[in-house]
């Protein structure tokens, strides 16, 4: 599972590289919306609808509102999804982690809507089984860093540098390093979800 592809949280019509069939993507919505209902049906998160849930993933025109999926356990990561436009998807896992589904959608990437629903799927399913940690490094000196593992083996992880401002607002009021929990599962029902 490749998660961090250093553009993931850019935005997909921007590229130079020529998309010229950007539609490929429709099925991500599609997916995307029943593996939500699926992950609400087996685990016990409250989920909220809406435009304005995100304003850092909903920079671009959304096709469909906003969905945020909140464990009852404040110890596990809650998801964001934002429907773009594109088509695609912007996800937020826990506090920081940000990326983009397609991570680029230009021709010459070669990225398909199967591969991306897969990667989407995987960081679901890391997420709520509590296989994603976060970390701001803030030195006395120098520039602050963000990191994050997903998975059971760090299946995936990544780093960049961040402004020492942005760190200071991002700790505030919380750890500097978090290992997000599992989700709790429901008494009753459930979804299918499987471990991977």
């Amino acid at each position: 599972m490749n998660i961090d592809r250093r553009r993931s949280a850019r935005d997909p019509a921007s590229r130079s590289s020529g998309i010229t069939n950007p539609e490929r993507f429709q099925p991500l919505h599609s997916f995307a919306q029943e593996l939500l209902r699926r992950v609400q049906n087996e685990f016990d998160a409250e989920r909220r609808d809406g435009f304005g849930i995100d304003p850092e993933l909903e920079t671009r025109r959304l096709s469909l509102p906003t969905v945020e999926l909140t464990p009852r356990d404040p110890g596990s990561a809650r998801l964001v999804v934002a429907f773009t436009d594109f088509p695609g998807l912007m996800m937020r896992c826990g506090y920081r982690l940000v990326t983009a589904f397609p991570a680029c959608g230009c021709d010459s990437c070669g990225e398909t809507a199967e591969g991306e629903a897969e990667r989407f799927s995987e960081i679901i399913s890391a997420v709520t089984l509590g296989r994603f940690t976060e970390s701001i490094s803030l030195p006395l000196i120098g520039r602050a860093s963000y990191r994050y593992q997903l998975g059971a083996a760090a299946l995936s992880s990544g780093w960049h540098r961040i402004e020492r401002s942005r760190a200071r607002a991002m700790l505030r009021g919380r750890p500097s390093k978090i290992q997000w929990q599992p989700w709790p599962r429901r008494s009753v029902g459930g979804g299918g979800l499987t471990e991977r």
